[in-house]
């Protein structure tokens, strides 16, 4: 059943769909088929018709399994194609236009229907070219969902979220080609700080008996890395974002008997999806990060066909932080000795593998914080001096304080059994590619935004005042060694990007304790550019924060309910 009318939509940048298919046609109306250049047509022009499998999986992420019951299935979320790819018989885009040509794609959706609720989803990388630096391409992506297309300033151009995928690696790579994933970085525009990137993890470890290639065998085991997965492994960390963030189902390769050869799109090993030439073949199998990126941008939807008000931001972080490793992630990670081998994996697989559910119940039942707040991280002083009105270099504005409603006697009970904490803050930045932009995380966004707790035995002054003295610092460099060991990565590893995450696991007691969190802004052209006036701009950003724990029995949400029905504004005391 389709999505109604006034629903939120994904709006597939692509080849073309092929619209007529019977389980296409009405999700996508004909009128929400468009393209850069008319005379491309609309029409799903790619060999293989990836178009049309991309729209068959943002719709029904995996065929497979829908059309294995009788459950009517609903949709929440509507279906747009704009063509950005030339057909046969056309000269190819110049690389230098990729990222004007893909904010052209995004106007041609935004004109055509103004008031639609969309999230962006791409499937097209600059193959073989690395994403560790970023291009006019990444940085394109960046004006969009920072709604900086026209030049930045604007109060009214919206923000976007936009899916895109990290890139292949190809079917030419035998076995032995694995042994060094940094071979296979994240491909351009994959980079881009503000787009949730997206890898591919696999499930399908089991080939059917019926398969031609029933002596084969999965390569990846279950719950692994996908082998057509990128990684940014080799990227300097700290200086560029952590990609992919999560990772959907991208299919598994086929192992040869003799453990020497490896085949892509094996039935049993990859997803179902719709085909282009539906009258002799309506489904096809699909595969690599493709169809994940398509399941990351329904999931978008999903969550914001639940609830309108949600901003990009809020549903990036939402995804993000109901990620999971599955139990051969987390092996993988259990096994390193510290922040820095888990860092490494963590560029990897990203956060995990989201669910919808999960996000849903963080939203309602859970015991969850979010926040959607606006910031103004920077303002000039106006001072008298000789009879004249001076005013002062850009300095450090505001910080926002939450006093965090915890369950402290629950968590006091719990005395020195593990809790978790996990912290999600997500913002868009303004990009610039001005002077070594390329290489200074400081001189490329607009603005950055840190997240801090305070630590057990601080006092609030003790808190702020290392908020203020870690805002000043001009460079994260400079800043000393994390004194908070229980944190997964550190904020060190966690720093470059737009989005930062990371989980606290420690006693329960301490945790009660801890009861202050503190969004900082950090240094970026807005401040260092004074000619640029954007001094006074303001950011947006959406924090998550959640505390479980392994005993179901404890009951967490129960005393904060009770508080927050009775919560009054207080002030907190701050020694001077």
């Amino acid at each position: 059943t389709a999505a109604p009318a006034d629903s939120p939509a994904v709006c597939l940048l692509d080849t073309g769909v092929a619209r007529e298919h019977p389980l296409i046609e009405q999700s996508l109306a004909a009128a929400d088929c468009l393209t850069v250049n008319q005379a491309w047509n609309v029409d799903d022009s790619h060999p293989t018709g990836h178009g049309t499998n991309m729209a068959g999986s943002i719709l029904f992420s995996d065929l497979t399994y829908p059309l294995g019951d009788q459950e009517n299935l609903r949709l929440a979320f509507a279906l747009e194609s704009v063509k950005l790819i030339p057909p046969p018989g056309f000269l190819p885009t110049d690389a230098e236009n990729y990222g004007s040509i893909t904010q052209s794609a995004v106007s041609t959706a935004e004109i055509h229907a103004p008031e639609r609720d969309r999230t962006f989803c791409m499937a097209v990388t600059n193959l073989d070219v690395s994403g560790e630096q970023p291009t006019s391409w990444s940085a394109s992506l960046d004006q969009v969902c920072s709604g900086s297309t026209n030049g930045g300033g604007d109060p009214e151009e919206p923000r976007r979220l936009f899916c895109i995928s990290g890139g292949n690696i190809s079917d030419q790579y035998g076995t032995e080609d694995y042994e060094d994933l940094t071979e296979f970085p994240i491909e351009d525009p994959a980079q881009a700080w503000n787009a949730l990137t997206v890898g591919g993890f696999t499930n399908k470890a089991e080939i059917h008996p019926d398969d031609p290639y029933a002596t084969w065998s999965a390569f990846a085991e279950s719950g692994g890395l996908s082998p057509y997965s990128r990684v940014s492994t080799d990227w300097i960390h700290g200086r560029t974002p952590i990609k992919p963030e999560v990772v959907f189902e991208a299919g598994n390769r086929a192992l040869s008997p003799a453990g020497n050869e490896l085949l892509s799109g094996v039935a049993s090993l990859s997803l179902l999806t719709t085909a282009r030439d539906f009258l002799t073949e309506p489904l096809t199998t699909f595969w690599a990060t493709s169809p994940a990126t398509a399941q990351a941008a329904a999931m978008a939807a999903n969550l914001k066909a639940h609830d309108r008000t949600w901003w990009p931001e809020t549903i990036r972080a939402l995804m993000i932080h109901s990620a999971e490793w599955t139990i051969w992630m987390q092996e993988q990670m259990d096994q390193c000795t510290g922040k820095t081998e888990r860092l490494v994996l963590l560029r990897q697989f990203g956060y995990g593998v989201p669910s919808l559910g999960r996000a849903l119940a963080s939203a309602e039942n859970d015991l969850f914080m979010i926040a959607q707040a606006e910031l103004s991280p920077f303002f000039r002083e106006q001072s008298r001096k000789a009879n004249k009105d001076v005013l002062s270099a850009p300095k450090f504005n505001e910080m926002h304080l939450y006093a965090l409603p915890w369950p402290i006697h629950a968590l006091q009970e719990l005395g020195a059994q593990d809790v978790e904490l996990k912290v999600t803050l997500s913002y868009f930045v303004e990009p610039n590619l001005g002077n070594k932009a390329s290489t200074v995380p400081s001189r490329y966004r607009s603005c950055g935004l840190r997240f801090h707790m305070k630590r057990l035995g601080e006092t609030n002054g003790q808190f702020l005042a290392r908020l203020n003295e870690f805002a000043r610092a001009e460079e994260e460099t400079m800043l000393p060694a994390e004194e908070d060991p229980d944190w997964l990565f550190g904020t060190k590893s966690v720093a470059a990007g737009s989005v930062h995450c990371d989980i606290w696991r420690g006693p329960g007691a301490s945790l009660a304790l801890r009861d202050l969190i503190g969004v900082v802004p950090v240094a970026g052209w807005w401040k260092d550019r004074v000619g640029a006036r954007r001094y006074d701009s303001k950011i947006r950003y959406s924090i998550v924060v959640s505390i479980t724990t392994t005993d179901r029995e404890v009951q967490l949400y129960s005393e904060v309910q009770q508080r927050i029905e009775t919560a009054v504004p207080i002030t907190i005391a701050v020694e001077t």
